[in-house]
């Protein structure tokens, strides 16, 4: 478990460490055209949604109780799953290099759409056909060698960067990188799985593949939304402003995308308590989507205070002089953290709850709301228009639950664990930027006061987290009984 952890945050410290070196390599204009490009193609690959490689180790898992035909039908749903990812890779992969050249975007052409549609196979950072090869090592409870392999190939990553900035490359160039560096990585996953006993080839078994499109149907339409609302403003930035302000903007948004990485590990931890409390005692099961809730808004709410106050200098440590008209964006968009946070926990409690369609609309109208409020607010106010667009649109999430009475019960132990935390917090960054405090010595500060505050007042006390202790104990005991 600590290895896992050692291995994930450090491949997001390698992450942020290579944004920031392509940030300052490609400067504004070309680092808009770059995410342009990569968030193009993550549009290509939507149908390739990252919750296959859950439901593939669900179907083999439910399919191995026959223990006759355990490894028969194991193999059919896990080979079917990787068929169907090889199908949509390929799909996504004739989109990009057909319609792509077709957005009239400045500075890509076929050649350079074909050449980052391969990461469609190969990507370490989004849906791709390398991913299938994550579920064996899933299934055979390797997942530390599955986070070594996936640190590994960051590194490697990394490298193929630095080559590429060594011999000063262009966007083509870098791109390259990009894939020589994901396909190496690829074959040391392959190397890992010689050892597996699950083989993985391209066969489509009828019944396995009805089964995963029927239960994917509206994870994949939940994530397609998600998509719209989280990444179509880089596109909207460059269409009717220019590559140089979706440059501008795409910048602190990579930093804000990265904080993610703490509610994703704290997540993976909760969803088999919080599975287990579902079946064993719903009253636990409430309270603990409560704390859960509030100690995500913490965890968000730390991040925001610390970071806003100091987003010039933070601005120019990752990015550099040239991405000085993204601190503002920084300093407004580090408040997206609380509510991206605390908004990833509540699909994990609609498919726990079963669900999955609930996910599809609130997305869906989550959606509809970034792509107006972009059209309305980008054409006018640039980058700026773009971050107050997605803070508000994150925000939204809470009045949409109030819609449907089955996410309307999770609205208030969701709401009214941070919402007046999170409006004195903006009060509090506003207080904390306009002092002008070093960085050297006032980050460590503001984060010294923030846990204080958040101890004394009992917001996130001792007598919470032992009951948090308490409840994780129930949900473990009861797994071993």
């Amino acid at each position: 478990m600590i290895g896992m952890l050692f291995f994930r945050f450090g491949g997001q410290a390698i992450t942020f460490l290579i944004i920031a070196l392509l940030a300052r390599h490609l400067g504004p204009e070309q680092f808009g055209i770059y995410s342009t490009l990569t968030i193009f193609v993550s549009f290509c690959a939507i149908l390739l949604t990252p919750s296959l490689n859950d439901l593939l180790i669900r179907e083999a898992m439910r399919k191995s109780s026959n223990v006759v035909t355990s490894n028969d039908n194991q193999s059919k749903a896990l080979n079917t799953g990787y068929g169907l990812r090889i199908a949509l890779a390929i799909i996504g992969f004739l989109i990009a290099i057909l319609v792509g050249p077709l957005m009239g975007w400045e500075g890509m052409n076929t050649g350079l759409f074909a050449l980052a549609a391969v990461s469609l196979f190969t990507s370490l950072a989004m849906p791709s056909v390398r991913t299938a090869y994550d579920v064996p090592l899933q299934l055979d409870y390797r997942m530390d060698n599955a986070a070594a392999i996936n640190f590994a190939g960051r590194t490697i990553l990394l490298f193929a960067f630095l080559a590429s900035f060594s011999l000063n490359a262009n966007l083509t160039g870098i791109v390259t990188a990009q894939v020589v560096g994901e396909s190496i990585a690829f074959g040391l996953l392959l190397v890992m799985l010689a050892h597996s006993k699950y083989s993985i080839k391209p066969v489509f078994d009828f019944g396995s593949l009805k089964t995963i499109a029927l239960v994917a149907a509206p994870l994949v339409l939940a994530e397609t939304f998600t998509v719209i609302y989280t990444r179509l403003d880089v596109l909207l930035l460059n269409h009717f402003i220019g590559a140089r302000e979706a440059g501008i903007f795409a910048g602190p948004l990579r930093i804000i995308d990265g904080l993610q990485i703490i509610p994703t590990v704290i997540l993976g931890s909760l969803i088999p308590l919080l599975n287990r409390l579902k079946q064993e005692n719903n009253a636990s099961f409430q309270r603990a989507i409560k704390l859960s809730a509030r100690a995500f808004w913490v965890c968000g709410i730390i991040c925001a205070v610390c970071l806003s106050p100091f987003s010039d200098d933070i601005t120019r440590l990752f990015l550099g002089n040239e991405f000085s008209d993204s601190s503002p964006i920084l300093r407004i968009g580090v408040f997206c953290a609380p509510l991206i946070f605390v908004g990833t926990l509540l699909p994990a409690i609609l498919i726990i709850n079963g669900e999955p369609k609930l996910i599809a609309s609130i997305y869906f109208l989550l959606a509809i709301i970034s792509v107006g409020l972009n059209l309305i607010l980008i054409p006018k106010y640039g980058a700026t228009g773009a971050i107050y667009s997605k803070l508000i649109t994150y925000a939204s999430i809470y009045p949409l639950m109030l819609l449907w009475q089955k996410s309307r019960s999770l609205f208030w132990p969701f709401f009214s664990q941070g919402a007046i935390p999170f409006a004195l917090s903006i009060f509090f960054a506003y207080l904390l930027q306009r002092l002008n405090l070093p960085v050297t010595w006032g980050l460590p500060a503001i984060l010294l006061l923030s846990l204080s505050l958040v101890w004394f007042s009992g917001w996130l006390g001792r007598s919470i987290l032992l009951e948090m202790k308490h409840l994780f104990t129930i949900g473990t005991s009861t797994e071993l009984d």
